[in-house]
């Protein structure tokens, strides 16, 4: 089943770089930073290697104008390699390198991008193949809101650029795992209740729907 991704301006900065070889492979890094920047969308994180990208552009489908840039992946497939380090994104043809991009994470975006994550409910199979679902999404929001019900307080934020004034952190469950935060200097999850309750909750609206990830935003809740 393929996907139809939207496909709209990105309101964040990136920096990127193409070299172009015209012995070897042209790519366009304006097609390619956007193919880049739809799987962030849907995982937080960048290919970490051909095969991943690949399967995410079978997978979902494209307007027109980004049919040559796909097609030279499928082309040179064997010739073209990803490299993920921790804070660039590398693309080589061969031993060139035709592609450089920073890396981006929530972690780091949150406090000046917030509006990109505040309604983003991720959602993976068994697989850990993004999904896309519309109608789980919006199961999924009205749980949590029954949940939220039982708290009447949210913890604040005194973020000056940020447009809301409460704080959100990023979460993520899976079956083996549990629920965690995503990045590692969010608030401990144990010290309020309601994620006590999120969890519980997550766990069977996960094997309900046959789901094995999710990544959300939440506000923190308490009474």
């Amino acid at each position: 089943m393929k996907y139809k991704l939207i496909i709209c301006a990105l309101l964040v900065s990136f920096s990127c770089q193409t070299h172009k070889n015209d012995k070897k492979v042209n790519i366009d890094g304006f097609y390619l930073q956007i193919l880049l920047e739809s799987y962030y969308s849907q995982y937080y994180q960048y290919p970490k290697d051909l095969d991943s990208f690949m399967m995410f552009i079978k997978d979902y489908e494209f307007p027109d104008e980004y049919s040559k840039t796909i097609n030279t992946f499928k082309r040179e497939r064997k010739n073209i390699f990803i490299e993920n380090n921790d804070s660039m994104l590398i693309i080589k043809h061969k031993e060139d390198t035709v592609f450089t991009s920073n890396l981006r994470s929530p972690c780091d975006e949150l406090n000046y991008n917030i509006a990109y994550y505040l309604n983003n409910y991720l959602l993976f199979n068994r697989q850990y193949e993004s999904v896309i679902n519309d109608s789980l999404v919006v199961e999924l929001q009205n749980g949590l809101k029954n949940i939220q019900c039982n708290y009447n307080k949210v913890l604040e934020d005194n973020n000056p650029e940020s447009f809301i004034n409460y704080q959100i952190i990023i979460l993520t469950y899976d079956l083996d795992n549990g629920l965690n935060s995503f990045c590692s200097n969010n608030k401990v999850l144990g010290y309020y209740p309601y994620f006590g309750e999120v969890e519980n909750y997550l766990f069977e609206f996960m094997n309900n729907n046959n789901m094995g990830k999710i990544i959300l935003p939440s506000a923190i809740f308490y009474n």
